[in-house]
Parts: structure tokens; sequence; C-alpha cells
């Protein structure tokens, strides 16, 4: 069972430096990170579902056993990051996020790259 997120969390961080936060073990659905720093933070066991995590900074943050789906990661940085039995499934990323990132599970990723969207016809 997943600990209540806080009303103020939803949007209320959101471009804010949020570093060293800990956020394990909560339901963070729809929770806006959209270009905050959430460097250290720990997301230890939490559910992160149809979320903006885009354009953060999630250096040495700890994502061991989370379960990531419908978020959008794109361009968000992951240096350090420990990964560890994370399950990413589908998210909005590319491969090249996590390459410096500890104990990715790629088994456990599902990844759409937003660059390989297919280009709409002057029909559509």
């Amino acid at each position: 069972m997943y600990k209540e997120m806080p009303d103020s969390w939803v949007n209320g961080l959101a471009g804010k430096d949020a570093s060293a936060q800990d956020f394990s073990g909560y339901d963070l659905t729809e929770i806006n990170l959209q270009g905050s720093i959430c460097r250290g933070c720990s997301f230890r066991d939490s559910m992160i579902a149809w979320a903006n995590l885009s354009f953060a900074d999630f250096t040495d943050a700890d994502f061991t056993d989370a379960m990531i789906s419908e978020t959008d990661l794109r361009n968000s940085c992951f240096e350090n990051a420990i990964m560890t039995n994370a399950w990413l499934i589908p998210v909005l990323a590319v491969p090249e996020q996590f390459t410096k990132s500890i104990g990715f599970p790629s088994c456990n990723a599902n990844l759409y790259d937003p660059r390989t969207e297919p280009k709409k016809s002057e029909d559509d």
C-alpha cells in the first residue's frame, strides 16, 4: 500500500528545488515535477503514474523498486540515479538518458522515444 501524497505536491514542486526530498513509498500519481531539481531525492518503492517529470534533474536520486508508468521523462537527467528493480512501463524517454544511471533495468523498461513519432500526412 502506498502513502497518500500531500495535495501541495501535485503542482507545487514544478520548477522548484526539491533536492533530498523523501518521496519513498508514496503514490505520486499525476505529480508535476517538470523543471524541478530533485538531486538526491528518494523515490524508493513509490508509484509514479500519469506524471510530468520532464526537464528535471534527478542526479543521485534513488528509484529502487519504483513503478514509473505513463510518465513524461523527456530531457530529464538521471546521472548516477539508482534504478535497481525499477519498472518504466511505458514512459516518454530515450535510452541515452539512462547511460550514466546505476542498475538501469532494461528488461523492465518500455521507453517510447518521442523522436521517432510518425509524421502526420497532409491528409490527417
